[in-house]
């Protein structure tokens, strides 16, 4: 959801990750569909236990100075997961070891990939030689979290966590592939040294928060033996995904409509027969273009058509009328706060004008559902500042946060400033200087 930042992000990034001295040819890497590694053969893995390692491989990442290789070791894993429908299906994740890593901290970095097409996939963007959106999308997200990209940070575990159909804004399979891959990381300890106890942190940002969150939701359950998580840090997460989908139809996030849409139909068979007969002939192109958005061989085939401002329910005979034919199906794989919720703590930041994620009491209606149910919340507005803007300042805090859990520091929260939040003028008045400062409503001083 980040597309217009990647000139301003490239430029502050560069040099992180540093290149590779060699000067060794990385292989060129095939898209998911052709790469023989991401599907195995059927009659054994299915039997596997979940977050047990299918396939291994060593792999050719950039670093953050696009066209340069880095010199950490990456590795990819394919993995056992489970589906929308908690069918054993496989995964891949992608591992970045630097030079001189923490062992004893891993990173799981979720990033908004936010695509129905699996060719967009991060194990796919991360690599030497990646092309097109899949590879800017990518690169740009993994700068998100740019203090922890170096040769002295954490492991970096970045999971596929839409899964082999892609099946982005399906929060329950987000949230099962996410834990999973934390599981095929620890699983594959001993071949990166990284220690049993490791201190894990996941971290997302707008469709990456939305895979974090959900994640955080179904850990308790799903994955109670995953003591290593010890926070989960988000911002820009959008609680259901109905008011999404109300709040930019029309507006200049509207294709997001038709990424999530075709994302679920991807994963709901009934919704997919559904919305393919409803749809109006004219605009079938125009619909289902975002499917090949990163499968297309550019430089020879057009981009699909730019769906900014469209109102995408006039593309279908009944308009809208799927979301409320729907609503039980979306609102069990879209709304937070409905299953469950973690031990370990969360920090999320939201901007107050972000016109994707709509009013800003739906989150704070979340902060408190979470705080409820146990779950320490340390929760920031960010007074007048759009989804983009909320990125821009936000983070800052959220890279202190995320320190501070690795660090071991106590964590507050749910304190009446989180749940009832006043908004100060002066939240986003930071500069990248003063951005790990601390204020008298934040954590321990770092030391």
């Amino acid at each position: 959801m980040a597309i217009r930042l990647i000139p301003r992000f490239l430029g502050l990034i560069g040099g992180l990750l540093p290149s590779i001295a060699s000067g060794a040819t990385a292989p060129t890497p095939f898209f998911p569909t052709l790469d023989s590694f991401y599907t195995p053969e059927p009659g054994f893995w299915e039997e596997m236990e979940l977050g047990s390692i299918i396939n291994w491989r060593r792999v050719y990442v950039n670093s953050l100075s696009y066209g340069i290789p880095s010199n950490a070791t990456a590795y990819q894993l394919l993995y056992v997961t489970q589906d929308l429908n908690e069918k054993k299906t496989h995964s891949v994740t992608t591992i970045i070891v630097p030079h001189n890593a923490k062992k004893n901290w891993l990173l799981s970095v979720q990033p908004a990939y936010d695509s129905p097409d699996v060719n967009c996939s991060p194990s796919y963007g991360l690599q030497v030689g990646a092309v097109g959106p899949a590879l800017s999308w990518n690169m740009m997200d993994l700068s998100f979290v740019m203090p922890f990209v170096n040769k002295n940070g954490p492991i970096l575990n970045i999971p596929d966590y839409e899964g082999w159909d892609a099946a982005f804004t399906v929060g329950p399979q987000s949230a099962y592939h996410t834990l999973d891959s934390i599981r095929a990381v620890f699983n594959f300890r001993d071949k990166i040294d990284l220690e049993e106890d490791a201190r894990t942190v996941m971290y997302g940002f707008s469709g990456g928060a939305y895979a974090t969150e959900w994640a955080s939701e179904f850990q308790r359950t799903y994955a109670p033996e995953l003591h290593q998580i010890v926070g989960a840090a988000m911002g820009g997460p959008p609680p259901n995904i109905i008011d999404t989908y109300l709040g930019c139809n029309e507006g200049p996030w509207a294709e997001l409509n038709v990424w999530a849409m075709l994302g679920v139909m991807n994963a709901v068979s009934e919704m997919k027969e559904y919305m393919d007969k409803d749809l109006l002939e004219k605009h079938r192109k125009e619909f289902y273009g975002p499917k090949t958005r990163c499968s297309r061989c550019f430089g020879r085939e057009e981009a699909h058509e730019p769906l900014e401002y469209k109102n995408i329910s006039s593309f279908f005979e009944h308009g809208h009328e799927f979301l409320y034919k729907f609503r039980n199906t979306l609102e069990a794989i879209g709304v937070m706060g409905k299953h469950g919720a973690p031990d370990f703590p969360m920090y999320i930041f939201q901007g107050t004008n972000d016109e994707i994620v709509g009013h800003i009491e739906v989150t704070n209606k979340l902060v408190r559902h979470l705080c409820d149910q146990g779950t320490v919340v340390q929760y920031h507005q960010h007074e007048g500042l759009n989804h983009m803007e909320t990125l821009q300042y936000g983070n800052f805090d959220a890279w202190r946060w995320i320190l501070n859990r690795f660090l071991g520091i106590k964590p507050i929260g749910c304190r009446n400033k989180d749940l009832n939040p006043p908004i100060r003028e002066s939240d986003h008045e930071f500069t990248l200087g003063d951005g790990l400062a601390t204020d008298n409503g934040s954590d321990n001083q770092l030391p």
